[in-house]
């Protein structure tokens, strides 16, 4: 088994980390790998041939990020429209368009460089996932149900959209890369992708980091071949040898970070902070098989 390790943890820990029953060819752990819930850990893609390979497939299947550009100036943001999404959000609950918990958001974010309002959307396919568990023996049934749920995940995320634009007018869909699937190749392996995007060279994908964090675009080049064809759905926190560093866009001078849309202690969004002095350059760092920079800093 080959373990390709683009994250800040020590090789004895991730081996930890791989299910004992797994024959993997490779596996590669991005920069924000960490265990979870689910069969493999978060922020990995696994290469495998072996026959049962459904069975680490599992657990919120279809999750991805929608990232959509508005036509609002940055300066037009209120909290007015902002508690209006959140309310009806919340009326959502259970159903298409329903946010869901953990590490799921929906941020308004500002570029670096002169441009409008952006919205990330980070949500999954809520309880219509464990559909699939079930199914596991049954490969036929499981890919199919497996589709569905990629695909009721896509509407979710696109009913919130919905959502967004009811309160800040139109917007355009520049991103909705799903990271939790799975790849069928012709010559009979599989890649389980787990908090993990597929990635072609020359392709488009959008990492945010923390709540009050930035959010970067990386453009993979032709080496993304050498970690599957993927990339990390977060940044990680810490530097490796291997990795690049970033290429910030010109920051701006003043930005407004508002707390996480449905964080549990607050019962409406609200601004938490300005940021009055320049920002200073983003450290964090990314794998050298892509070419990175700034996107925006959080509204929301």
């Amino acid at each position: 088994m080959k373990i390709t390790n683009l994250s800040a943890e020590p090789l004895g820990k991730l081996h930890s980390w791989i299910p004992h029953d797994l024959q993997a060819e490779q596996v590669v752990f991005l920069p924000d790998a960490c265990p979870g819930k689910s069969p493999l850990p978060t922020g990995t893609a696994v290469l495998t041939r072996q026959k049962d390979w459904r069975k680490f497939a599992v657990s919120d299947c279809g999750c991805g990020m929608r990232l959509v550009r508005s036509s609002v100036p940055p300066q037009d943001f209120d909290l007015l429209r902002w508690d209006k999404v959140a309310d009806s959000l919340r009326t959502n609950k259970g159903s298409l368009g329903d946010l869901g918990g953990g590490n799921h958001f929906l941020d308004a974010i500002v570029p670096y460089q002169d441009g409008p309002l952006h919205f990330l959307i980070h949500t999954g396919s809520r309880n219509e996932s464990g559909l699939v568990d079930d199914l596991v023996d049954k490969p036929n049934k499981f890919d199919q149900e497996f589709e569905r749920v990629v695909g009721w995940a896509a509407d979710n995320r696109a009913a919130i959209n919905e959502k967004v634009d009811a309160a800040f007018g139109s917007t355009e869909v520049l991103l909705d890369p799903p990271h939790n699937t799975f790849e069928q190749l012709g010559d009979g392996g599989v890649i389980i992708r787990k908090g993990s995007v597929r990635l072609a060279p020359g392709e488009l994908s959008v990492l945010p980091s923390h709540m009050s964090g930035d959010v970067v675009l990386v453009r993979a080049k032709e080496t993304v071949e050498e970690i599957l064809r993927s990339m990390s759905h977060g940044t990680g926190e810490q530097c490796h040898a291997v990795i690049a560093s970033l290429m910030p866009t010109p920051m701006t001078s003043q930005v407004c970070v508002s707390q996480f849309l449905f964080r549990r202690e607050s019962k409406t969004p609200r601004c938490a902070r300005m940021v009055l002095s320049p920002i200073a350059t983003w450290t964090n760092a990314l794998p050298s098989s892509t070419t990175t920079w700034m996107l925006c800093r959080g509204l929301g």
